[in-house]
């Protein structure tokens, strides 16, 4: 299951539990011990934290493509259940403002926080499906994972993506490596990538998250290395309003002399 079901399913709990405790009191008249609620909101939280951590698990291309494939139970249930988390809460706060019930005011505050988690990893999630149902596959001749240009076989053309270091704009983020379609790698600050394709026209951009460069045409001659460099389309004061207003154009690629 993706982070973002689990964080659903714990945006759920807590206010059903408080759904469930209120009725109890309000027929005994014993009100909820302070202990109880503290209890209650840590075990949530510990549970959210488990969740979350998933989020950071590495998939394999595999797992990427079958997730890609369309919706599936869990994408369903998630919605369903971030829905209804705004509803349990609304109502189980209602009730506990009424009954005086503070001591449920924890958990209801960590099942909120689960809800907004929930709701941030499933759009990432989407962005990241997005991506691998655009490009799941290699569909034409090419060579990757190289270390460099001389192991490229012969007939064959290198092509060289660097990205130098530029400042604090996507300094964290490595950029995707697109040629012709088909997603051959990564590049982060200061690194290289290599790819060998065959003699003729091809085209390349760089791209993460939903952002990307305009792509990049060239003809790809034999014994004749191709260089590509791409970097921030700008600075990082600009970074949020080029999201916006050009994120076809948010990072910058162009072919430079060999």
């Amino acid at each position: 299951m993706r982070a973002s079901s689990l964080l659903a399913v714990c945006a759920v709990a807590g206010p059903a539990a408080c759904l469930m405790i209120l009725p109890v009191t309000w027929f005994t008249g014993n009100p909820v011990p302070v202990a109880a609620g503290v209890f209650l909101a840590l075990f949530l939280l510990w549970a959210v934290a488990c969740c979350t951590e998933v989020a950071h698990l590495e998939t394999t291309p595999s797992e990427r493509i079958r997730w890609a494939e369309g919706a599936h139970f869990f994408s369903v249930t998630t919605r369903f259940n971030l829905v209804s988390s705004v509803l349990l809460t609304l109502l189980a706060l209602a009730f506990a403002l009424f009954h005086s019930a503070w001591a449920l005011m924890p958990l209801l505050a960590v099942s909120c926080g689960a809800a907004a988690l929930a709701r941030a990893h499933l759009r990432r999630e989407g962005a990241a499906r997005r991506e691998a149902a655009a490009e799941p596959v290699l569909t034409g001749p090419k060579v990757i994972g190289l270390r460099g240009p001389e192991q490229v076989p012969q007939g064959w053309v290198p092509v060289v993506v660097h990205r130098p270091r530029a400042g604090m704009r996507d300094m964290l983020v490595d950029y995707r490596v697109h040629v012709d379609g088909d997603r051959v790698g990564t590049v982060a600050p200061g690194e290289s990538l290599v790819v060998g394709l065959p003699p003729g026209p091809h085209s390349a951009r760089c791209a993460y998250a939903g952002f990307s460069s305009a792509p990049v045409s060239f003809v790809a001659a034999p014994g004749v290395p191709v260089h590509l460099v791409g970097e921030p389309g700008g600075t990082a004061a600009a970074a949020a309003a080029d999201q916006r207003k050009r994120p076809q154009e948010y990072i910058r690629l162009s072919r430079v002399p060999g």
